[in-house]
């Protein structure tokens, strides 16, 4: 399931952003997301973005996982 928040990393800059807020919002009111649903929906796009600005474990730590 989506709830309509996108989490990316602009290559060219590194910047990373969460976009869709404004699709988030309407559809918190047009689907009655409960509140428990939006905090942890924001809090998933909140860990993955700092997740992201880290640039772990994204980078490097999945090269275990591989080998």
């Amino acid at each position: 399931m989506s709830l309509d928040l996108d989490v990316v990393r602009i290559r060219a800059t590194g910047e990373v952003r969460v976009l869709d807020e404004d699709e988030f919002a309407l559809h918190q009111v047009t689907y009655s997301y409960p509140a428990e649903v939006i905090g942890a929906a924001r809090a998933s796009a909140d860990w993955l973005a700092a997740a992201l600005a880290d640039r772990e474990p994204f980078t490097s730590a999945y090269r275990r996982w591989l080998g």
